[in-house]
């Protein structure tokens, strides 16, 4: 974990008196969020916006403070951070946005066009709103095709199982964090 990430995020450290739930909880960080081929602004950033929804700051401040290194000015993290959930109504108009593109999605949309808003808002909807997003699922997979819906499917599971760890362990400090003491 320190070789990968260059120190021990405390996220891990409730794992550490048991070594297969620390060994699981590494493979799933793996797989789906560090060796997750979705580019990695994006993730953050769906990270950082999703995690408003933890009772717990940790997966919040860190997944913010993320995203500085990557490129995001503070005004812009906080701007993220402050827009509102999108409605059944906005997801209407980024579904436009979606269907408008050829499928497969042959490169990443640009960070912050319209066709990545449209994968975010989208993203955060299938996540808030499992029962109310099949239009979203149904136009993400056919954009993305079967293999990086998956990888999306995937992280956002990922998410929410962060967010349970955290929740189940409230003593998880960020300031102790490298990410949250660096940005």
């Amino acid at each position: 974990i320190e070789e990968r990430f260059g120190f021990f995020p405390p996220f891990f450290a409730p794992a550490m008196e048991s070594p297969p739930v620390l060994s699981n909880l590494w493979q799933q960080t793996l797989a789906a969020y560090v060796n997750n081929p979705l580019p990695a602004l994006f993730k953050e950033k769906l990270f950082a916006y999703l995690s408003r929804y933890c009772a717990v700051p940790y997966c919040i401040v860190c997944h913010s403070c993320a995203l500085r290194p990557l490129g995001m000015t503070a005004a812009e993290v906080l701007a993220l951070l402050d827009s509102p959930p999108p409605t059944e109504t906005d997801v209407i108009g980024e579904l436009t946005v979606l269907a408008a593109e050829s499928a497969p999605l042959m490169a990443w949309p640009e960070p912050a066009s319209l066709l990545e808003t449209a994968l975010l808002h989208c993203s955060v909807f299938v996540f808030l709103h499992p029962d109310r997003s099949e239009r979203c699922q149904a136009e993400l997979r056919r954009l993305l095709g079967p293999a990086q819906y998956s990888r999306l499917s995937e992280f956002l599971a990922y998410v929410k199982t962060c967010h349970v760890w955290v929740e189940t362990h409230p003593e998880l400090a960020y300031e102790a964090d490298k990410r949250a003491q660096e940005h």
